[in-house]
């Protein structure tokens, strides 16, 4: 009989790094309706509007409804500014109040937008994969914020360059994409059965 035991399915080892980012992007099956991320990221050319729409909707369905503030903020100053920012002509730190500007509360939509102007140097981040990062030991605790986003970065890039030499044929983003669809339902599987490790924490200790 099995059960799930803490220590064993968050340990970090890199040399299976392979076999983890194999496993768990299989399971990704998260699809938005009439929405493709890929040929929304439009690489190699300038954002739109309806590229930068249709991606936060993507990311954030519940958030970024046709009436929503946000949504009502993608003007093309705004496009102007983040493809300054995808072209190397805005700093990070502008950016940053750039999309505080346009996302008010919430920071993994701030640092979405930055995703969505240069996905090879910043990977998507949310509770999910915040929630791997921590439970792999190397965010100092499970928030989506900013502040963790910088030892997620780390944590990401660590496992992507482990694993590019074992699919030698794949673009960066796209390879990029499948370790993020790894640590996404990984994170969402260990959220979802996180109680049941405290819980028994918890009755070891009486």
């Amino acid at each position: 009989m099995f059960i799930l035991d803490k220590e064993k399915i968050t340990e970090f080892d890199l040399d299976k790094a392979y076999d983890f980012v194999s496993f768990w992007s299989n399971c990704y099956d998260y699809k938005i309706k009439d929405i493709d991320y890929e040929k929304e990221l439009n690489i190699g050319n300038d954002l739109t509007i309806n590229n930068v729409k249709n991606l936060l909707h993507w990311k954030s369905p519940r958030n970024t409804g046709e009436e929503s503030s946000i949504i009502n903020k993608i003007d093309s100053d705004l496009i102007i500014n983040i493809n300054k920012f995808r072209n190397g002509e805005l700093e990070e730190n502008d950016f940053r109040e750039i999309a505080k500007g346009v996302v008010l509360k919430g920071e993994v939509l701030q640092i979405f937008l930055f995703h969505i102007s240069r996905s090879k140097e910043y990977p998507i981040f949310d509770r999910y994969v915040a929630f791997a990062c921590y439970m792999h030991k190397k965010c100092p605790n499970k928030e989506a914020n900013w502040k963790n986003y910088e030892y997620y970065k780390n944590y990401f890039n660590e496992i992507y360059e482990k694993v590019k030499t074992n699919w030698g044929g794949i673009e960066e983003e796209k390879l990029k994409k499948k370790i993020d669809d790894a640590l996404w339902i990984f994170g969402q599987f260990l959220m979802g059965y996180y109680n049941c490790f405290e819980k028994r924490e918890t009755e070891n200790e009486k």
